[in-house]
């Protein structure tokens, strides 16, 4: 019965993540950025950014706003983790 008591915590609480995410988001993607919620675990979420964040010099800047308003929305959460995009090169 615990078990599934923390993976109904654990449920309600990506919800949670996602709907801040979504009220986050507005401001990233008028400049073709965003984020997407990856992962929660033992209270941890994963977030990466995704589209133009990929090349844009300010990403670290979105990433430090994203963290601060899912702290301020979400104090449960014990981190967040952001991941970065990768520059990928296609093969000429």
């Amino acid at each position: 019965m615990e078990g599934q008591r923390g993976q109904e915590t654990n449920s309600e609480l990506s919800r949670q993540v996602q709907r801040a995410l979504d009220e986050l988001l507005p401001a990233m993607t008028t400049d073709g950025g965003g984020a997407e919620f990856m992962s929660l675990e033992a209270g941890v979420a994963t977030v990466r950014l995704i589209g133009s964040c990929e090349f844009c010099p300010s990403r670290q800047l979105s990433a430090s706003a994203l963290r601060r308003g899912l702290e301020q929305r979400l104090p449960e959460l014990v981190a967040i983790n952001i991941l970065y995009p990768t520059f990928s090169r296609s093969a000429e």
